[in-house]
């Protein structure tokens, strides 16, 4: 997921206009998901979903299956989302480092034609 995908999913999203805020602050002037702006929306998410099982009147589930695979799904969906990040860091940082190269290699071609 990239950081526009994560911007359309969270405006059509059914989280409270406050979660949206503070997302869309979190997100502002960012090109890219890194990991630390990741974090920061995980974060703001996580304390709308307590918040709402708080408001539920919902305690401890971790001996209810139904809530436990539902945190299952959730948990695997965000390592998926965790692994589709890294693959994208992994990614900017390998064309980073080819344009690097590239602009060296004109450089030193700039540099033998002076």
């Amino acid at each position: 997921m990239d950081i526009q995908e994560l911007r359309q999913f969270i405006e059509t999203s059914d989280f409270t206009p406050e979660t949206k805020h503070k997302i869309s602050v979190i997100l502002a002037g960012k090109a890219v998901l890194d990991y630390d702006t990741y974090a920061g929306v995980k974060e703001v998410l996580q304390q709308e979903l307590d918040n709402d099982f708080d408001e539920a009147g919902v305690g401890d589930l971790s001996d209810d299956p139904e809530a436990q695979a539902l945190e299952d799904e959730y948990e695997s969906n965000m390592e998926d989302i965790n692994t589709k990040m890294q693959e994208d860091l992994n990614f900017v940082d390998q064309e980073t480092k080819k344009l690097n190269e590239i602009n060296t290699q004109v450089h030193a071609m700039s540099n033998e034609t002076d």
